[in-house]
């Protein structure tokens, strides 16, 4: 059995789906473009080197309906100075009990069913890293949390976007055989988000 960190492999997939996403984009939908955007998610996912779905069959992915009411705007607040460019290092906990440093950028803070949630959120380079729990974790998503990846050029002039129907599965919910961050216990949200993938099979 092999032992991979899920966040190096998941670098093609996010740039495929960019560039995908640039030329067809501005043409359809939101609705269309989710849809379009997840099946080219799982297709890059099963087609990848090393894929977490090896073995798997053809059993699909599953999410939730799409619904533009996961899309939340949050101000974004930075460990320093409230340049977005601050970061500090967190030790993130990995499934293999080991802890990775990650730069953490700041915290998200934003309103959703009438109460205020706050999350960290994580410097990737590219993008910025949102590992999260919630209330279907274990239950309808992945008992180990779901991430979301937003570019950094989402930013702008302190807030940010964060849209819930993105949220995916670590790697770690299809095999064990990847090493994958736990959200941090800042990061449990105390509502259920009926947004995103959904556990597998």
């Amino acid at each position: 059995m092999f032992k991979k960190t899920w966040f190096k492999l998941l670098i093609g997939v996010i740039f495929l789906s960019a560039a995908i996403y640039s030329l067809v984009g501005s043409q359809q939908s939101y609705l269309e473009r989710k849809t379009t955007e997840r099946v080219t998610y799982e297709d890059n996912l099963r087609k990848m080197e090393d894929s977490p779905l090896a073995g798997s069959g053809k059993e699909p992915l599953k999410f939730y309906a799409i619904d533009e009411a996961w899309i939340v705007e949050a101000a974004f607040v930075s460990e320093e100075d409230g340049e977005a460019s601050s970061s500090k290092s967190f030790s993130m906990m990995m499934t293999d009990s080991t802890f990775e440093k990650m730069d953490l950028a700041g915290k998200l803070i934003f309103e959703k069913n009438g109460e205020a949630h706050e999350l960290l959120i994580f410097d990737e380079g590219e993008s910025f890293l949102l590992p999260f729990t919630d209330l279907t974790s274990g239950r309808e998503t992945y008992g180990g949390g779901r991430y979301i990846n937003i570019p950094k050029d989402k930013l702008k002039k302190g807030r940010i976007k964060i849209d819930f129907n993105d949220a995916a599965n670590f790697y770690c919910a299809f095999t064990p055989d990847f090493i994958c961050p736990i959200p941090p216990k800042e990061n449990m949200l105390n509502i259920g988000v009926a947004a995103g993938e959904k556990i597998f099979m």
